[in-house]
Parts: structure tokens; C-alpha cells; sequence
């Protein structure tokens, strides 16, 4: 079912859809829209995409009242500073 991350509307529609369908028990969510750069250029589309939608998605699925086992968001190694192992 298609569900446009950037509408508010359209998350709780389609969470709408997902329950009358599925209900309430969700086992896994598996997210992955994300924003990359490969060339680490400061872009806004970072936060409109990846957090923004992201957070969206999440706080659909709280104020929707589903009981979601475990979310997983995959993105990018880019996002972040190199880090050292442990």
C-alpha cells in the first residue's frame, strides 16, 4: 500500500488501511527511506528526508496505538563521523 512519508494524512491513512486489513500487531517495520550523499556535500535534504519522514512514520504508528516488536531503519555509514570499533 502506498503511503507518502512527507503527508501526515497520508501515514494515517495507510496506517488506517494497514489495520483494517492486518489490525493492530505489528511483528517488524522496516524502514529505508533515507537521504544520501556520497560526496558529504551539507544538504537540507538529509533532515527533510531521513529525520523528518522518519519521525513521522514513528509517531503515526505510537498515536495510531500499534504494537510494533521492533522498527528497524536502515540509512547510511555516511551520516555520521568515522568512529573506532568497541
Amino acid at each position: 500500500m502506498p503511503v507518502e512519508l512527507t503527508s501526515d494524512d497520508s501515514v494515517r491513512d495507510g496506517l488506517h488501511v494497514l489495520d483494517e486489513y492486518h489490525g493492530m500487531r505489528i511483528a517488524s517495520v522496516i524502514h529505508l527511506a533515507a537521504y544520501c550523499d556520497v560526496f558529504g556535500a551539507p544538504s537540507t535534504k538529509y533532515d527533510e528526508v531521513t529525520v523528518r519522514r522518519t519521525e513521522r512514520l514513528l509517531r503515526g504508528l505510537h498515536e495510531g496505538g500499534f504494537q510494533v516488536e521492533q522498527f528497524v531503519f536502515s540509512s547510511t555509514m555516511l551520516v555520521h563521523a568515522p568512529g573506532e570499533p568497541g
